[in-house]
């Protein structure tokens, strides 16, 4: 327990609720960093003549001898949609967020009862 918690028995907050979120917070960015990126290494893998055709256009925009910069991406449009394009491919949040059935609901052989907490499964591959 913190030395403010022992003296604030009233706090809202707890270090163990807030190392808790930070956590949370630290291991979602981390992911949803990662996670493209290792996608859109293996995609590029697969299909090296896409990687090339990115190599290229990269080349011919920044050369060899500068970073890229937020003004280059209007110059990259090859890259920039074959970076949305791996967004839209892996599926980084395959459900949404729940949802609360707001009354009993009939679906096919199914009963969702009111209030039941629902979770969509969303399958990008089959679209």
């Amino acid at each position: 327990m913190c030395l403010q918690e022992k003296m604030n028995t009233q706090l809202e907050f707890s270090c163990e609720e807030l190392l808790a979120t930070a956590s949370n917070l630290s291991a979602a960015g981390t992911e949803t960093t990662a996670s493209p990126l290792r996608y859109g290494l293996l995609l590029l893998m697969k299909y090296p003549e896409i990687l090339a055709k990115v190599h290229e256009e990269i080349d011919r925009v920044l050369g060899s001898s500068r970073r890229p910069s937020m003004q280059d991406r209007v110059k990259m449009p090859y890259v920039d949609a074959v970076v949305h394009e791996i967004q839209r491919y892996i599926s980084l949040l395959p459900f949404s967020l729940p949802r609360l059935a707001p009354q009993d609901i009939h679906f096919r052989d199914y009963v969702i009862p009111k209030v039941r907490c629902i979770y969509f499964h969303y399958d990008f591959h089959k679209a």
